[in-house]
């Protein structure tokens, strides 16, 4: 679960709003129009996205999770400095 979890973090999550596409079907600025839009206007901002992950590391425990391979130890690492991570990218 970790792995996946991690692995799934960092390939990114895409939202469906990223595949709007342009009339004609061509790949343009639809999205991030949309995404700016949506950022100024607070529908749904990063900071959001950095609360759901806060959240999901909280229900499930990730910090209190032991016995775990090296592999799954640094995934649990990665995941739970994501939140801070995006703060301190969000400030800049």
């Amino acid at each position: 679960m970790m792995l996946a979890f991690a692995d799934m973090m960092k390939k990114k999550i895409v939202m469906p709003a990223h595949f709007l596409r342009e009339s004609g079907g061509t790949i343009g600025t639809a999205f991030e129009n949309f995404s700016n839009c949506a950022q100024r206007l607070g529908v749904y901002t990063a900071q959001d996205y950095v609360d759901i992950l806060r959240k999901l590391n909280a229900f499930w425990d990730l910090e209190s999770i032991r016995s775990l391979n090296e592999d799954a130890e640094k995934a649990r690492d990665y995941l739970i400095s994501l939140p801070a991570d995006w703060n301190v990218l969000q400030s800049v």
